[in-house]
């Protein structure tokens, strides 16, 4: 029975250094290459946010002053309607 236990924890410990090292092997970056990649991804879709933003702030400011030089000339009768 002891000698079972001991093929049996040397078949594991064998078994996940095999897999420790094929995952080394396969991997296609560290961890830590990983986590600098979301991290750079999280950034740039949060500049896109942000430049997506201001451009639509634009857009809207551009239609309200052109709305507003709008209703001005129709007070002032330049503009029928």
């Amino acid at each position: 029975m002891l000698k079972g236990l001991f093929q049996f924890t040397l078949g594991v410990a064998l078994g996940a250094a095999v897999g420790l090292v094929a995952a080394r092997l396969l991997a296609p970056a560290s961890g830590e290459e990983i986590v600098q990649g979301i991290r750079d991804y999280r950034d740039e879709v949060i500049q896109a946010g942000k430049e997506a933003e201001e451009q639509r702030r634009i857009e809207l400011e551009s239609r309200l002053a052109q709305a507003k030089r709008l209703r001005s000339r129709s007070y002032d009768g330049t503009v029928s309607g």
